[in-house]
């Protein structure tokens, strides 16, 4: 992958954060698979870090270590989406309403569970 294809797939995932994720995230709704998306990243830092090694003076005073710092940090947002199981995908919907501040009933807890914010149960 080269860095214009990881960069479109960054900026592309940056958006999709940007916009808002829901409560239990399905990679079903991710333009790319994970993996692509992981990779895209790979790329896009390590074009960055190489860059930054030139000139580490000019690259922060035009703003791309911050970009490098979020690049970096959004990376591990990846695994908070999950492969939703077909008999879970009703009951991940209604969790994905509840509104900000809504009580988490016994069937959102488990849902949590069985569909952790950062990574596997």
């Amino acid at each position: 992958m080269d860095i214009y294809a990881a960069r479109e797939i960054v900026y592309g995932f940056a958006d999709i954060q940007a916009a808002g994720v829901p409560l239990i995230p399905n990679e079903a709704s991710l333009p790319w698979p994970k993996d692509k998306i992981r990779r895209a990243f790979d790329v896009f830092s390590a074009a960055m870090e190489a860059e930054r090694s030139k000139d580490p003076v000019t690259f922060a005073q035009d703003g791309y270590e911050e970009t490098l710092v979020q690049a970096l940090t959004m990376v591990l947002h990846i695994d908070d989406y999950h492969a939703i199981e077909e008999c879970d995908l009703e009951a991940v919907g209604r969790a994905n309403r509840l509104r900000r501040g809504e009580a988490w009933d016994d069937e959102v807890m488990h849902l949590l569970s069985k569909y952790p914010i950062g990574g596997k149960a």
